[in-house]
């Protein structure tokens, strides 16, 4: 995957948040991509990651972010800047979509075949909300983030809540 520059457009969009970061694109289009970012530039470091196999290319090897390490440098960022503020916008849905597809463990919708409903009760969909909160408590929790963790069961219980975040939580 090529290594390119940020676009003019998405660059006006999110601003520094598509700066800082490599883009890759998957397709020769460029519909496709995928943004790498420095660790420093969402506050983390070489002893916050963990080394996992490539979801793009399973012979390789990648570090990623421990799962909590990466909720924290989400929501810190949306706590410390003003709700206007357009990097927000990645941040945003990256959280959303990690809440989504690693808290919640959720499965994507063949929306190709126009599904843009799940099947789920919503009895069922609570359990699964449950038994993510319960997962995510016994991450190594820090006394100093007990803040974090109260806000982050508040996402995984709301993801709408995301989008009101800021420094009054």
């Amino acid at each position: 995957m090529p290594c390119v520059p940020p676009s003019a457009e998405p660059t006006e969009r999110y601003g520094q948040w598509e700066r800082a970061g490599f883009v890759h694109n998957i397709d020769p289009a460029g519909s496709l991509r995928i943004l790498l970012y420095p660790l420093s530039f969402v506050s983390l470091t070489l002893q916050d990651t963990e080394e996992v196999t490539s979801t793009f290319d399973h012979t390789l090897r990648t570090l990623t972010p421990k799962p909590r390490m990466y909720m924290l440098s989400l929501i810190r960022h949306l706590l410390s800047r003003p709700s206007d503020d357009s990097s927000r916008l990645n941040v945003h849905d990256d959280l959303v979509s990690f809440v989504s597809s690693y808290i919640l463990r959720d499965t994507p919708l063949n929306t190709k075949m126009g599904e843009t409903d799940d099947d789920e009760s919503e009895d069922d969909f609570q359990e699964r909300v449950e038994e993510a909160v319960r997962n995510m408590k016994t991450w190594d929790w820090s006394s100093t983030e007990e803040k974090y963790l109260a806000i982050a069961e508040h996402i995984v219980r709301d993801c709408r809540t995301i989008t009101n975040l800021t420094s009054s939580e």
